[in-house]
C-alpha cells in the first residue's frame, strides 16, 4: 500500500484513516520528517514501534540517531552525490556550456542502518 501525502496540514488525520482501512505491519517514509511524524502519531495512537508497526526511514540525518526509538534508515550517502553532482556542474561551468559533456552514470550505494524502530521478520 502506498499514501501519498501533500504536505503536512491534513498528516495526522490521512495516516488516520490509512491506518483504519488498512491493517499494516510496517512505514517506510521517503524523508526524515516524514518519518518522525509517523513515529509520533503511532506513538500518539498507543501502539508499539516496533512491537505493532516497524518504521524505516531516508537519509540518515540528525534526526534518526535522535529519535525514540532510533530510527532504522537507508542512508542514501547525500554527501557523495552532493559531491559528485557539484563536480560535475563546475566542469560544465569551466567549459561554459549548458550540454552535458557526460551522460554517464554514477551508482552510489547506500546502506541499511538497523536501529530501533525495526523487528526482525525472519
Amino acid at each position: 500500500m502506498v499514501l501519498e501525502l501533500n504536505g503536512y496540514r491534513n498528516f495526522d488525520r490521512e495516516l488516520d484513516a490509512f491506518l483504519e482501512q488498512y491493517q499494516i505491519d510496517g512505514i517506510l517514509a521517503a524523508e526524515e520528517l516524514t518519518t518522525i511524524k509517523a513515529i509520533n502519531f503511532i506513538k500518539k495512537k498507543g501502539l508499539r514501534i516496533p512491537g505493532d508497526i516497524s518504521v524505516i526511514g531516508f537519509t540518515d540525518g540528525q534526526l534518526s540517531q535522535n529519535s525514540d526509538p532510533s530510527l532504522t534508515t537507508i542512508s542514501q550517502n547525500a554527501n557523495i552525490m552532493g559531491a559528485i553532482a557539484l563536480k560535475r556542474l563546475l566542469r560544465q561551468i569551466t567549459r561554459k556550456t549548458t550540454k552535458p559533456q557526460n551522460q554517464n552514470q554514477t551508482i552510489v550505494k547506500h546502506k541499511l542502518i538497523l536501529r530501533e524502530s525495526t523487528r526482525d521478520f525472519y
